[in-house]
C-alpha cells in the first residue's frame, strides 16, 4: 500500500453503499460483497469523499476537529485513504475536461 500525494483527488466509487451502525460505519461492494468496516472517525473521513475532495483537504477538516491528535491525524488519514483505494472502495477523482 504505497501512500498517495496529498494533493490526490479521490471519491467514493460507484458501487459502493455505506451503512450506518452504532460504533461506525460498513461499506459495502455491492459488486463483489465485500465488506470493509469503519470506526466513527472513519466515517468522517469517508463523508468528505461523497464529492470529489483531496486528501490534504480531508486532513485539515479532520485536523480542525481532533485538534490533540497532532501529526498522528496525517499518518492515520493517509493511511486508510490507501487502503480504501487498495479495496477500490474510494478511486481517483478524475478531473473535469476543459473546453476546447
Amino acid at each position: 500500500m504505497a501512500p498517495l500525494p496529498r494533493t490526490t483527488r479521490l471519491r467514493v466509487r460507484p458501487g459502493v453503499d455505506f451503512r450506518a451502525t452504532s460504533d461506525g460505519g460498513m461499506l459495502v461492494d455491492t459488486e463483489s460483497g465485500a465488506c470493509f468496516r469503519l470506526n466513527r472517525t472513519g466515517v468522517e473521513l469517508w463523508s468528505h469523499f461523497t464529492e470529489p475532495a483531496s486528501i490534504h483537504t480531508a486532513m485539515e477538516l479532520l485536523r480542525r476537529r481532533y485538534r490533540d491528535a497532532g501529526e498522528r491525524i496525517e499518518s492515520d488519514v493517509a493511511s486508510l485513504c490507501a487502503e480504501l483505494v487498495d479495496a477500490g472502495l474510494l478511486t481517483p477523482a478524475v478531473p473535469p475536461e476543459s473546453p476546447r
